[in-house]
């Protein structure tokens, strides 16, 4: 189902976008790569990923962002960035997503 809503998402930026295909940044967290359009990161404002995304030391744009933490968390982060809102994992507290 997630897949599918990414696809949906990439799909309506490509066309938005007049044919464009969107700017798709890759984070690499734990083991895992995420990836999340360029777009969706700024949408939030100042943020730790656009710190990141924008960091002048950061040549290459192409190349992924490293980020140290916890896999299951950061997936949740992102669904932040997608929809405005953050759900914790069942079991988990908001406190412990901080």
């Amino acid at each position: 189902m997630a897949a599918k809503l990414q696809v949906e998402q990439l799909l309506a930026a490509f066309s938005e976008d007049g044919g464009e295909v969107p700017d798709v940044v890759t984070i690499i967290c734990g083991s895992r790569k995420f990836q999340i359009l360029e777009r969706t990161i700024r949408s939030r404002g100042q943020s730790l990923l656009l710190s990141l995304l924008e960091d002048p030391a950061r040549r290459d744009k192409q190349a992924p962002i490293y980020v140290e933490g916890n896999i299951e968390r950061f997936r949740y982060i992102l669904d932040w960035y997608r929809f405005g809102s953050l759900k914790s994992p069942s079991g988990m507290s908001t406190d412990e997503m901080r």
